[in-house]
């Protein structure tokens, strides 16, 4: 996300890494949710991305317990402080926002 330029390209390249990052896992997400915290998306700032993943508990546990419950990780990284934004960018513009 933070090799992106825009806080919409963010959240598209977060969404599309994680999805693909859980798709592999043996203990498979019935629900993802990713959120992307691009507030500080400014030279030096920082963009955090949160995922959630609902999975079964027969999945974790291979008991085959009933029910589900989320696990949820949560990951920041800088922005390059000499990186150039589009023209007329400023943090306040960045939203961006969830996606389930």
């Amino acid at each position: 996300a933070t090799a992106s330029r825009s806080p919409v390209q963010a959240a598209r390249a977060a969404d599309s890494t994680a999805r693909a990052a859980v798709a592999g896992h043996p203990a498979a997400c019935q629900a993802v949710t990713v959120t992307l915290d691009a507030g500080g998306f400014t030279p030096g700032g920082t963009v955090t991305v949160t995922v959630s993943c609902t999975v079964g508990l027969s999945d974790l546990t291979g008991l085959g317990l009933p029910g589900t419950t989320t696990i949820t990780g949560r990951a920041a990284s800088p922005l390059d402080i000499y990186r150039a934004l589009p023209p007329g960018f400023t943090g306040r513009d960045a939203s961006g926002g969830s996606r389930t």
